[in-house]
């Protein structure tokens, strides 16, 4: 017999191989979700998939947003539309294009919100928060990273509640409110010594 905790364990495994951060040189550390990708059922949206990664990986973002694109276009499920956009968007990063890729995480927020797919619109908000803190925006990095900490938290995804934590608390480093900086800090310790 399966208990809920077990379920609950599994579920948050399998959210933790979604969401990873883009091994990327790019001034901003944002987040793939990966969710229904890898495992497409078409092998040869599963190679073009493939290869976009690969490429994006060797730093030609351009290439991979044209397999991304082209995947996108080719019907995809909801879940896999908001990792397409949100792959899309961080391969902009690399370009150094953050408008472009603000458009992305933004279209990618809305399909998630319509799929009700609570761990691409938390990997959306906080990409989408990077992006205002990247562009001088603390207070509305800060109200995307609140969001994507609810998420997180009602997901029981402790890893996002705690890097949700650490964005919130640089926004306000970076409007130098102390107080609050040092609270969020604590609240971190705690949540990662709650394991």
């Amino acid at each position: 017999m399966v208990s809920d905790l077990d379920e609950l364990k599994k579920s948050q495994q399998a959210l933790e191989k979604s969401i990873k951060p883009m091994n990327s040189p790019s001034a901003i550390p944002v987040t793939d979700f990966l969710d229904g990708l890898p495992q497409l059922n078409d092998i040869r949206k599963k190679e073009i998939f493939e290869t976009g990664m690969k490429l994006r990986d060797e730093n030609k973002p351009m290439e991979a947003i044209k397999r991304f694109r082209f995947l996108l276009s080719s019907n995809p499920l909801d879940e896999q539309r908001s990792a397409l956009l949100i792959l899309i968007g961080n391969s902009f990063i690399l370009t150094g294009n953050q408008d472009e890729a603000l458009g992305h995480y933004k279209e990618a927020l809305k399909v998630a919100d319509k799929a009700n797919n609570s761990g691409a619109k938390g990997v959306a908000l906080n990409n989408i928060g990077l992006i205002y803190g990247a562009k001088g925006e603390p207070d509305e990095a800060r109200k995307c990273f609140q969001q994507a900490w609810e998420i997180f938290r009602e997901m029981g995804y402790k890893q996002g509640e705690a890097n949700q934590l650490g964005n919130i608390r640089q926004t306000y480093s970076a409007k130098g409110l102390l107080f609050e900086e040092e609270r969020f800090r604590r609240e971190m310790r705690e949540l990662e010594r709650l394991g």
